[in-house]
């Protein structure tokens, strides 16, 4: 799921409502401690799908051990590798020609 501006705890409940859809399987999900991840709308969320998912934190201050910081780094040197896309259209289809 890609989006524009800012992750807020409604966009990833938008993100989690269309995970939990993919699979009837429990979902285990690493996340950082990004303020969106840990809001009480979210922990509600959260509280009534115990069955379905359950989410894991990151330690604080630890980039190394999340492995969202090694693929922002991949995902921008692959971005712009060919060229610098000239639209907002051509980064997104970099973007998820990438991924």
């Amino acid at each position: 799921m890609t989006y524009l501006g800012m992750l807020d705890s409604a966009l990833f409940l938008l993100f989690l409502d269309r995970l939990l859809k993919l699979t009837n399987k429990k979902v285990f999900l690493i996340v950082d401690r990004l303020r969106a991840h840990k809001s009480a709308a979210v922990e509600e969320w959260l509280a009534t799908r115990t069955d379905r998912i359950e989410i894991f934190y990151l330690p604080a201050g630890a980039p190394e051990l999340n492995p969202d910081e090694y693929l922002n780094h991949d995902t921008k040197a692959a971005v712009n590798a060919t060229k610098l896309p000239s639209t907002r259209d051509e980064l997104q289809s970099n973007l998820n020609g990438f991924m």
